[in-house]
């Protein structure tokens, strides 16, 4: 991968994967399809509920930027799998420096952890 920047991101959202995976549940990358972006990874609670990741391993951290971002990929996450996306929560989950990939930060809108609770 000649950008640097793209391989960190790649390496990032691999290692999440890997954790949530070792943790029990089912998750994986999204593939990159043409312009359209879905998202770096999802995964699914044990109950089967869908999540879409935006992963972030930047020096400075824009959680304005990353919520935006999550919003639009979250539609089409959803609308190439056929998800309503009210009920597909959109989280960044951003790489902690110098600490292990499970200290990761897992950021997301009130609204949407608001959603959540009410399913659980």
């Amino acid at each position: 991968m000649a950008n640097p920047s793209k391989r960190i991101g790649t390496e990032w959202a691999n290692r999440v994967v890997r954790h949530l995976r070792s943790e029990g549940l089912v998750s994986d990358a999204i593939p990159q399809h043409g312009t359209v972006d879905e998202g770096d990874l999802w995964v699914q609670s044990k109950r089967g509920a869908w999540v879409m990741v935006e992963a972030k391993a930047e020096k400075a951290i824009h959680l304005s930027q990353y919520m935006a971002e999550a919003a639009v990929e979250r539609e089409a996450f959803c609308e190439a799998r056929g998800l309503n996306p009210e009920l597909v929560p959109a989280v960044a989950i951003v790489k902690r420096r110098q600490h292990h990939v499970s200290r990761g930060y897992v950021v997301m809108e009130l609204a949407e952890f608001a959603r959540i609770l009410r399913r659980l």
